[in-house]
């Protein structure tokens, strides 16, 4: 429930809780608010799904909870503890070790195999080898992966990429996964596989889910669904049953609804068998194909990303070929002049060269 009141009898019930979250940018055009004093809480093991149309506030919500952004007001509380007055190290440790995070654009690194891209936040985290190979190649096998561990990104299809960002997100044990519209790039069935496959690892692995998505084909695989519009959740669902919180005035009086809600299906189009017998020849004629050059006159280039063992980095991000990993996100940036991340903001500095060794 989202009622603050209702936590008020063992918090450890819930794994995330806000209070009266507020977030306001301001901008040279007029202050935009993007969240107005969300009250939103998730239990353990939970997997729950956040639905608004465009603007409605449920990225920035994720970003909160996911400490890639500061509240202007309110409270975030992840196992009881108030993340709002964690500064530097604190959120960093909380960052890698409590939050996993799964982008729509699967942020993989290029030059790395999905091997090495779910091992890479046990490097980072210090594990030693031994233990990162055996649960990186555990983490595949759980996504269905296992005979593709040695491929690289442009090896895989979208789902396989998507598939190996939920073993990477689930490397270093995180309580919270946190998924921005994870199938936003794929087909409907390839985005219901890939949400069967995090569900069924999360809940192996005891991992709550908070995903952000516009389908509602996704929400359905869902334990609960909130509804967010003008920056407040206005609703949850769970099951059949609509739980009202907000009513047109703004007004929150926490209202249940006394019957059951009916949640509007998808229409579906019934394809009716064609009449053949009624096909004219002005029906089958077609223009003109226009001449298509010969393929052997221009013959296809395969480009082979040269691998490499050296790689500059600190704390903040790590350097290779074609661009910087941010160690804060996990975010890819590509070009050889970036000097901050353009997921969370965070500034880069060069140190000396280190070494990382990769497997071919």
């Amino acid at each position: 429930m989202t009622d603050p009141s209702s936590d008020t009898k063992g918090h450890s019930e819930n794994i995330v809780r806000t209070e009266n979250l507020e977030r306001l940018f301001r901008l040279p055009s007029g202050d935009i608010h993007a969240l107005r004093g969300v009250n939103f809480s998730v239990k353990k093991g939970e997997m729950v799904a956040i639905m608004g149309s465009s603007g409605s506030g449920k990225t920035t919500l994720l970003n909160l909870i996911g400490t890639l952004d500061k509240p202007t007001r309110g409270k975030i509380f992840i196992d009881d503890k108030d993340v709002t007055k964690m500064k530097g190290r604190q959120i960093t440790r909380l960052r890698r070790n409590k939050i996993g995070f799964i982008f729509q654009s699967y942020n993989l690194i290029p030059v790395l195999s999905a091997y090495e891209n779910v091992e890479l936040p046990l490097v980072v985290a210090g594990v030693s080898r031994k233990e990162r190979r055996r649960r990186a190649f555990e983490l595949l096998d759980m996504v269905n992966l296992l005979d593709r561990a040695r491929h690289q990104p442009d090896e895989l299809s979208g789902g396989e990429q998507q598939r190996v960002a939920i073993a990477r997100a689930l490397a270093n044990h995180p309580s919270i996964i946190l998924a921005d519209e994870p199938t936003g790039d794929l087909d409907t069935h390839t985005g219901e596989e890939v949400m069967k496959v995090l569900r069924t690892a999360s809940r192996k692995e005891g991992t709550t889910v908070i995903v952000v998505t516009h389908d509602p084909n996704i929400s359905r695989l869902t334990d609960r669904v909130f509804f967010m519009k003008d920056g407040r959740i206005i609703g949850e669902r769970k099951g059949n049953r609509l739980i009202q919180f907000l009513d047109k005035s703004g007004v929150d009086p926490r209202f249940k609804a006394s019957k059951p809600f009916n949640i509007p299906q998808p229409q579906t189009i019934e394809k009716t068998p064609n009449n053949f017998s009624k096909i004219t020849p002005s029906d089958l004629a077609v223009s003109q194909p226009q001449p298509i050059r010969e393929i052997e006159d221009k013959p296809e280039k395969h480009k082979k990303i040269t691998r490499i063992v050296e790689w500059r980095g600190n704390r903040r991000m790590i350097r290779d070929s074609k661009g910087i990993i941010c160690l804060k996100c996990g975010a890819y940036n590509f070009g050889e002049k970036v000097k901050s991340c353009r997921i969370c903001g965070e500034g880069f500095a060069e140190s000396a060269p280190i070494s990382i060794s990769l497997e071919d």
